[in-house]
């Protein structure tokens, strides 16, 4: 009895995880796509009030500031084309937040999103040189 309780939880959980992480994923590919083009607007519904992103020098870089770099970006490279997550990054949902890790050769980088009101927002980055190894 208790064993079919516990798969039963586990497979009720399983589905909305599995939702929770492809809207993420689209999220995130969403978001390379709006900085890289641009999109104000997009980036401006993604990003939380209060969103934070601290860049590899420890600067901290406000909504606004990102979103102004995405505009000035996507002016000063039109047409470039944006990537897809890679497979190398991890998505991990617990409850309302997601930690979003991306592996470089020479950066690592954490995007926190929180869920509120049924909508995953991000509400901080995190971005760390990594030292080769030797």
């Amino acid at each position: 009895m208790m064993l079919g309780l516990i798969l039963a939880a586990a497979l009720t959980s399983s589905p909305a995880t599995a939702v929770d992480e492809a809207r993420i994923r689209e999220a995130e590919n969403r978001w390379n796509a709006a900085f890289v083009t641009g999109d104000a607007a997009y980036l401006g519904r993604l990003l939380a009030t209060g969103y934070v992103s601290v860049g590899e020098n420890g600067a901290e870089h406000p909504k606004t500031a990102v979103v102004a770099a995405a505009v000035s970006y996507g002016k000063a490279h039109p047409g470039t084309a944006p990537t897809p997550m890679p497979p190398s990054s991890t998505i991990e949902v617990s409850g309302d937040v997601a930690l979003v890790r991306h592996h470089a050769d020479d950066s690592v980088s954490v995007d926190v999103f929180q869920k509120r009101g049924g909508q995953w927002f991000a509400i901080y980055s995190q971005h760390t040189h990594r030292a080769s190894a030797g």
